[in-house]
């Protein structure tokens, strides 16, 4: 089950209860909210064209006819051949309306309208469950993000066109399609992307038709990267930021000299952007593994050391993964990770945990760390960083400074109640 960037605001969250009943007439349902979210085993298309497609009725949560089918990104499709008219649909959960959602993604929430020409097409869906939006390319195009790595991420061959696996989604419908994925492995790839499920057109380097490829490289293996294409300029952007060996964070400002990817979590508020540069740029829902309720969007150029604001229902707010701040305001600092990473075989990788709550987590003061003679740091280094990386310290024969921290990963000697950060006594 996805859980939250912090457990603590899980008690924040309060679920709705509902019994859900169906009202059918004038073409609508109306539904209440689902109990919980659960992991769906099956996945259904519920709605007025179910009849069309051989369901014993319209809106039947439970037809085989209109089940979508799950692909290995986690998201499920279907492609239905649909005769011309207007329809309305919901997403029906585990073949029951006690779980379902409607327009942008809400639970129990409105149909979902759409219009077929008038000689009928194959009309192919997208259902996220993370986000539970569904979307159509009955008013919107199909993007997919093609390339030498999709036989990795189980598409049949690379370089296809028709792989839901690589579908990239807008479903705030600004025009803006993205895709991501922490499953290319580690190396150098290649990528465009094509529309409507065919090469007849398709946009590479530069927004260029039937241009070049697009180069990216993934720097770990389990690293997430990020497909935008902008369907208005045509230009793909890819961001590969992450993995198990690199201190980069998953949310905040991801950094590459071609672009940045700014992510936040915002459990109450779809209204979510940011300002960086002298431009607003919003944020749109986005699949994330082990997260939920991640909005995000990629500003393409070199943002290295740039100041950029996030904004939520047009308030400023901090962004508490930034890795550096302008002083005495809400801003965060776009900053190159790679630049800072140690020289002597860099960061070491992260422990594995199960939950993330099972972190143990040192905020200290440089300062206080080191100030004290107990530190049995240097006189000239006491109070400083040098003091603070200062290896062999004791007092009284025990471990201190930094030689301590790392022989007591959980704060404790043997037999010690828990040091503060101050003094060593």
């Amino acid at each position: 089950m996805s859980r939250s960037p912090h457990p603590r605001a899980r008690a924040r969250r309060v679920a709705v209860l509902g019994t859900a009943a169906a009202l059918l007439g004038a073409g609508t349902v109306s539904l209440s909210s689902p109990a919980s979210a659960t992991t769906p085993t099956a996945v259904t298309l519920a709605g007025t064209f179910d009849s069309e497609i051989g369901c014993t009725a319209d809106w039947q949560p439970d037809c085989p006819q209109a089940h979508m089918s799950q692909q290995a990104n986690g998201t499920w499709t279907a492609s239905l051949n649909l005769p011309g008219g207007s329809y309305g649909y919901k997403i029906a959960i585990n073949d029951s309306w006690t779980e379902n959602y409607g327009a942008s993604g809400v639970a129990g929430g409105a149909n979902i309208s759409m219009t077929v020409p008038t000689a009928g097409e194959v009309v192919n869906f997208v259902y996220d469950p993370n986000t539970h939006l569904a979307t159509d390319d009955s008013h919107q195009q199909i993007v997919t993000a093609v390339g030498d790595y999709q036989s990795e991420l189980g598409c049949s061959a690379d370089w296809s066109a028709t792989c839901a696996t690589t579908q990239m989604t807008d479903p705030d419908g600004d025009g803006v399609y993205t895709y991501t994925t922490t499953a290319i492995p580690a190396g150098s790839w290649n990528t465009k992307v094509t529309i409507g499920q065919s090469w007849t057109e398709n946009y590479g380097a530069g927004g260029t038709a039937n241009g070049a490829n697009i180069g990216f490289t993934v720097p770990a293996n389990g690293s997430t990267t990020t497909f935008s294409y902008n369907s208005v300029t045509h230009l793909t952007t890819v961001v590969s930021t992450g993995g198990s060996g690199s201190s980069l964070n998953t949310l905040g400002a991801l950094y590459t000299p071609t672009g940045t990817t700014f992510r936040l979590w915002s459990p109450d508020s779809a209204n979510v952007s940011v300002s960086v540069g002298g431009s607003s740029h919003a944020l749109s829902p986005t699949t994330l593994s082990g997260y939920t309720n991640v909005y995000q969007t990629v500003v393409s150029g070199d943002l290295k050391d740039q100041a950029y604001q996030f904004y939520v229902g047009g308030v400023a707010v901090p962004d508490p993964y930034a890795q550096m701040v302008t002083p005495g305001t809400a801003q965060g600092v776009v900053v190159d990770t790679a630049a800072v990473t140690p020289t002597d075989g860099g960061w070491d990788a992260r422990p594995s945990l199960a939950n993330r709550e099972d972190s143990v987590v040192y905020e200290l003061s440089v300062r206080d760390f080191t100030i004290d003679a107990s530190s049995g740091v240097d006189p000239a280094k006491r109070g400083k960083f040098l003091g603070l990386v200062q290896t062999g310290t004791t007092d009284n024969g025990a471990k201190t400074g930094i030689d301590h921290l790392k022989d007591r990963p959980y704060g404790r000697g043997r037999g010690q109640a828990a040091r503060p950060g101050c003094r060593w006594r």
